[in-house]
């Protein structure tokens, strides 16, 4: 469909096309799954450093995605639409990779280095 500038490690569906987490390029890209046009690459803080590291998004019914950053232990919120910059849901989460939103409204974090689970409140 598209070449990205970099491994490509997480997808979600959003607005009706793709984002894929691309964290050695520091960025989430919207992508046209028909096209293959990438409509927009947005900024996460968490992988600002540059490295390769293991992101996961999920799709939260906001319409935010919700962007893991193992390296940092966040997770970061993001606007697919671009309009707001990315903004800080959870700190502290050391090796912090998988996530999965729950029927109660919460995420689900899997700690892959501490080998838990922990239950993340969406903050609105």
């Amino acid at each position: 469909v598209t070449t990205l500038p970099a491994p490509g490690v997480g997808l979600a569906p959003v607005l009706g096309m793709i984002a894929a987490a691309v964290p050695a390029d520091g960025a989430l890209f919207v992508v046209d799954p028909s096209s293959g046009a990438v409509l927009r690459r947005i900024e996460v803080p968490g992988w600002s450093s540059g490295e390769q590291q293991e992101a996961y998004l999920a799709l939260l019914p906001s319409g935010e995605l919700a962007a893991t950053a193992p390296k940092t232990g966040e997770i970061w919120l993001v606007d697919p639409s671009g309009e707001e910059p990315a903004r800080l849901l959870r700190g502290n989460l050391p090796g912090v990779t998988g996530i999965a939103l729950l029927p109660d409204g919460h995420l689900m974090a899997a700690l892959t280095w501490e080998h838990r689970l922990e239950r993340i409140p969406l903050e609105e």
